[in-house]
């Protein structure tokens, strides 16, 4: 293992860890069909910058797929994620989800001429990961 690229993933790790990259990269909505007090949502949106989205009750199936559709836009995946269900839509549950987004420079620097590819984590412990099949 070359020390410069060990040194190279530390310091992105922690750059990673800072909360200004997190908050920048992350999306929140609180998803209901009623009304939130407005104490609770002054405290959320300071807290969160969350986006307060209200569903309606009356189509549970087409509100599942708007926030799947929100989600699928803010997650980068080989296919369409299906994390809500119309069962999860009523009148007595709010919805918290949150995305995080991370663009890692070094996603690519990983050994190109092997079949595996190594990832170093954080206490410098070294891992192969199957290379996905396009």
């Amino acid at each position: 293992m070359k020390l410069g690229l060990i040194l190279k993933v530390e310091k992105i790790w922690s750059e990673l860890r800072r909360k200004s990259v997190i908050e920048s990269s992350s999306h929140i909505s609180i998803i209901h069909p009623g009304q939130l007090s407005a104490h609770y949502e002054r405290i959320s949106r300071k807290i969160f910058r969350r986006v307060d989205t209200k569903i309606d009750l009356s189509n549970a199936e087409e509100s599942a797929d708007e926030i799947n559709l929100w989600i699928n836009r803010r997650v980068i995946s080989d296919s369409f994620l299906e994390v809500v269900k119309k069962s999860m839509v009523s009148e007595n549950k709010i919805l918290f989800i949150s995305t995080v987004y991370f663009q890692l420079p070094w996603k690519g620097e990983f050994y190109k001429y092997r079949g595996e590819k190594l990832f170093i984590g954080d206490n410098n412990e070294v891992s192969k990961a199957e290379r996905s099949s396009n």
